[in-house]
């Protein structure tokens, strides 16, 4: 009962992150705990490192947490903040 209980707040925490304009949204991906490690995963598979990944990773947390964004732009801030790393 407790673990149900974790998962329903848990689900109204991420809500609540969400910016009400994106709940109209159709289009678009959410940026939420699984998105954010599917791409960590992807991005230290292409030898970047770990803490490059992970500063990436943040970054895109950071920006688009809790939202329904599409796919251009989350590939557009990792672009931009790789090549901030790299330089």
């Amino acid at each position: 009962m407790l673990d149900n209980f974790k998962q329903i707040l848990t689900k109204t925490g991420q809500m609540l992150n969400t910016d009400v304009r994106d709940l109209f949204k159709t289009d678009g991906r959410l940026i939420d705990h699984a998105f954010l490690d599917a791409i960590l995963a992807m991005l230290i598979k292409t030898d970047i490192g770990v803490e490059a990944a992970q500063k990436t990773v943040e970054q895109i947390r950071e920006q688009f947490g809790g939202r329904v964004v599409m796919m251009e732009d989350v590939l557009q801030a990792i672009k931009e903040q790789i090549r901030k790393l790299s330089s």
